[in-house]
């Protein structure tokens, strides 16, 4: 690490511990929960300095506050767990509500009614935590610990959870959505924010889960930044969120990891499959394949406890899989006659498929079918420790992930490998600093480093692809990834009277560095230009020799959540968010895609100092009695740049881009257009004098508007929650969003419809990437969520909605979109998203089956046959829009119709 890094992030450790020091600032909730309640006595009137505890039944932790002038108390900062509240003050009987659970990133509140009484007065139970929210206007569900352990998932993968809540879709890995993700009320799948403990947890140079996205591909990743036995509960707020939460135009997801209480806590568990058991595939049968072998185990288990009883806590994970699945892999290959009449080099290229095939209409190509299989070698851990050390609540976590994956590709030898890791870690220092001001300070540390290649790297000549006849050698590539992020966070919480105001800052330093090659890829129109060794283009890949970028983002918020009366609540706030530009490659100095470049030590961007984001909600309690609520909220919240976005530039020389697409038309007649090519001494020469290129040589660029806008989204939500029973509640909401200045891509450089020559004839191929997209989203949301009843609990939700894109958002490839028809024609491209999925339905229930009492007579059969239950999840939704997609339209006439908007 450089010597300025090194001043940079010792600079924030000192700060830090300066705020560390004079601990006078607090968090709101990302990383627990909050309590609040109006204390009164028989006759309405407030009760102000009555003592409020709220003891942690796990931990036997107690929390005190008093009641302001105002009757309100309130704990603005607990860790998720069970709790009981109890208020008390001179001439009234104790009050204790019933045990509850508190859950991350919610904010019940328990209201108390004091009779007059002795204190010491036998103690009086009031209702639980209110089933509806009447605190704030964010959307978003939590998937507490009994859902996360007891709810069926296929490779014990959490994330399959995380779509189990309205508005949320993965996006399907499409031409128009290369990467994929997950998209909350219609946001853009790249602007999510992934919090583990209050602290980031992404990818690195994308806004992902590990494991989600890793190295361009759905790898196949099961154990995917922490194992499901150590995660306490996760909570994924999607809409109008206060202005504490930023980053992230979509959904906010914090995961709470598990910690110790005061018993003893351990598990060990085994799962497996194995194709002894299985039936033998349709496509398998068809083809008179042999049953492909399938070996799934995973294991593992935790422990957690009392180091010092009230004091000190661990908690400690271990998960490990080994696994083989099947993979049905089918694909084109040249026929002996087609090998027979192509270049010697060329069959080198197609030597390794398979030989065995299905011969086709095409005398020259056949069909191949075979069964391989993927492998993961995974192992993860998580250690915590949480100690009360005076009035602080300190927390130390550290995570581990260590994979090893590979997946089949068609020629039988070439495996891509994923050697990835992850390292996550945490401190977190609460504090009470008096009864009402609560601080909170945190440290973060979240680390990537993949090293994805493919086996037979660097042993053949290159990739062919044949357009026509879907035929290709297989792909060739490398890349060695590493990011490193650094989080230093510092929140403050002040309640004053009727207001409970929250404010804070963030600090988070990225730093990211890639080495990435690509096998040299020739490209024929058809097997007749294939024979004739005739190319319509061919891909040189300069790549990145392991140079990195970096930036800084600073966050800073103010809260407000202001009692107006015992009906409303308005909860108002600001968010100021500076993401520096990024440093390392070279761009060009204006919007202008051919203008002249910078030098790689300045910034790849104008800076964007206009990241100011409002926040504005009401609350209206209807009937006073926490049964009818009404809700609205919006507001404006800001996505950094992702480092992916920047890493197709070039990073040798502005004359040197990252990949070079040539044709004919580009290269002189002195350099053989035809394979194979020397990529080897083209790239020494060019790497060596870059300002020596042969004379006509076109080659392309790929630059990213320096005057691009910061990605950003206006969110809104009105809704109605009523809780028809004292255990069932429903609501209905109406959600939109409204996404603008979302990346995307365009081919600024293609040769004119109908034959014309292209715009820049002395540039080739060149891409422009730029923050012009847009998006909508509107949608009707309805819940049913009923408590523990009768051994029965039921969450229902039903979203019936559409979304809406121009210029391709959620488009992620390096370097082409296929959402755009007509790059002169943006606004022709405007319709339907790929993952417009305009109702869904999902169901998740747990039913405790009830053991007869001729099975409870003996402790034998207890053990046996009670505590068995049956828990599912059900879904149903419409299908995915289709767009029909045909190619450049060079002709200027064959645009395809796109779906309705």
């Amino acid at each position: 690490m450089n010597s300025r890094c090194d001043a940079r992030i010792a600079s924030y450790v000192a700060a830090a511990l300066l705020m560390f020091l004079r601990a006078s600032q607090c968090p709101g909730q990302v990383s627990g929960g909050s309590i609040v309640g109006l204390v009164t006595d028989s006759s309405g009137a407030v009760i102000a300095g009555a003592t409020a505890k709220a003891t942690n039944l796990g931990t036997n932790q107690t929390s005190q506050t008093a009641s302001n002038s105002s009757g309100y108390y309130e704990f603005p900062l607990l860790p998720a767990g069970r709790y009981i509240v109890r208020v008390e003050h001179t001439g009234f009987a104790r009050v204790e509500c019933s045990a509850f659970d508190l859950n991350t990133g919610t904010q019940p509140r328990i209201d108390f009614t004091l009779k007059v009484g002795e204190v010491s007065s036998k103690i009086e139970v009031t209702a639980s935590a209110p089933l509806v929210n009447d605190t704030n206007t964010g959307m978003g569900v939590v998937i507490d610990n009994s859902k996360i352990e007891e709810l069926p998932l296929n490779g014990r993968n959490f994330q399959q959870l995380v779509g189990l809540q309205p508005g949320a879709s993965y996006l399907p890995v499409t031409a128009e959505g290369a990467r994929a993700g997950m998209s909350f009320n219609g946001s853009p799948a790249e602007s999510n924010n992934m919090m583990l403990d209050g602290v980031d947890m992404s990818f690195g140079e994308l806004n992902a889960a590990p494991g989600d996205t890793a190295g361009g591909s759905t790898n196949g990743s099961l154990i995917q930044g922490v194992s499901v036995d150590a995660i306490q509960e996760f909570k994924v707020t999607t809409n109008a969120f206060s202005a504490e939460f930023g980053r992230a135009a979509g959904g906010v997801m914090n995961v709470t990891t598990k910690s110790g209480t005061n018993q003893f806590h351990g598990t060990l568990f085994e799962f497996f499959r194995n194709d002894k058991l299985d039936a033998n595939s349709f496509f398998s049968n068809s083809s008179k394949l042999v049953r492909p072998p399938l070996r799934w185990n995973q294991y593992g288990g935790n422990l957690g406890g009392p180091i010092k009883r009230n004091r000190f806590f661990f908690f400690f994970n271990y998960e490990g899989a080994q696994v083989r699945r099947p993979v049905n892999l089918t694909g084109n290959v040249p026929s002996p006659l087609l090998l027979s009449e192509v270049p010697p080099a060329i069959q080198q290229a197609f030597a390794g498929l398979y030989k065995t095939y299905t011969p086709t209409s095409n005398p020259l190509i056949g069909t191949t079918r075979r069964n391989d299989d993927n492998s993961n070698g995974e192992n993860t851990t998580l250690s915590r420790g949480d100690a009360m050390i005076g009035k602080h609540r300190l927390s130390v976590r550290y995570s581990y992930n260590h994979q090893d994956f590979s997946t089949a590709n068609l020629r039988p030898d070439n495996y891509t490998l994923y050697p990835t890791r992850f390292h996550n870690a945490a401190i977190e220092d609460a504090d009470p600093v008096s009864a009402n001001v609560f601080n909170d300070f945190r440290l973060g540390f979240s680390r990537t480093d993949l090293d994805r290649s493919n086996t037979d790297y660097g042993q053949l000549p290159g990739v062919i692809v044949v357009t026509s006849g879907s035929l290709t050698s297989d792909s060739e590539s490398r890349l060695h990834f590493d990011s490193a992020s650094y989080t230093i966070a510092d929140n403050l919480t002040i309640v004053r009277g009727p207001h409970s105001i929250k404010t804070g800052f963030e600090i988070r330093d990225l730093r990211t560095a890639r080495n990435q090659v690509n096998a040299f890829s020739t490209t024929y129109n058809n097997t007749a230009d294939l024979i004739a060794n005739n190319p319509a283009s061919m891909t040189i890949t300069f790549g990145n020799p392991g140079r990195g970028l970096s930036d800084t983002d600073y966050s800073l918020f103010v809260q407000d959540d202001w009692k107006v009366s015992r009906h409303a609540q308005v909860n108002a706030g600001l968010r100021y968010d500076y993401f520096s530009p990024f440093q390392g490659g070279f761009n060009i100095t204006g919007s202008n895609p051919f203008g002249a470049f910078g030098n790689n030590h300045q910034n790849m961007y104008a800076p964007d100092r206009t990241d100011f984001g409002p926040r504005l909600g009401l609350v209206f309690d209807v009937l006073g009695n926490q049964k009818l609520v009404a809700r609205a909220g919006g507001g404006l919240i800001y996505t950094p740049p992702q480092a992916y976005d920047l890493y197709g530039l070039s990073f040798i020389s502005p004359l040197i881009p990252f990949n070079a697409i040539l044709t004919p038309s580009d290269v002189p007649k002195s350099f053989p257009f035809a394979f194979p090519f020397d990529q080897v001494a083209f790239t020494n020469t060019v790497v060596a004098n870059p300002s020596l290129l042969p004379p006509g040589l076109a080659l392309g660029r790929n630059v990213y508007d320096y005057n691009r806008r910061t990605e950003r989204a206006y969110e809104w939500n009105v809704s109605v929650q009523w809780a028809l029973t004292s255990s069932l509640a429903v609501q209905a909401a109406d959600v939109g969003n409204r996404a603008l200045y979302v990346y995307s891509n365009r081919p600024a450089n293609q040769f004119l419809p109908k034959g014309g020559p292209r715009p820049q004839p002395t540039f080739g191929d060149t891409t422009m990437r730029e923050n012009a997209a847009n998006s909508s989203y509107h949608a009707l949301q309805l819940s049913a969520n009923q408590r523990l009843k009768h051994g029965l609990t039921v969450d229902a939700y039903y979203t019936f909605g559409k979304r809406l894109s121009y210029y391709g958002v959620d488009q992620t490839s390096a370097s082409t979109n296929a959402a755009i028809e007509d790059p002169y024609n943006l606004a022709g491209s405007y319709g339907r998203t790929a993952d417009d999925i305009r109702q869904v339905f999902t169901g998740v229930f747990s039913y405790a089956i009830p053991t007869p009492a001729v099975l409870r007579s003996t402790r034998f059969t207890r053990g046996v046959f009670s505590g068995w239950a049956l828990q599912g999840i059900v879904t149903r939704r419409s299908g995915l829009p289709i767009n029909v997609l045909s190619g450049t339209d060079l002709a200027g006439n064959q645009r395809p119709h796109r779906p309705e908007a």
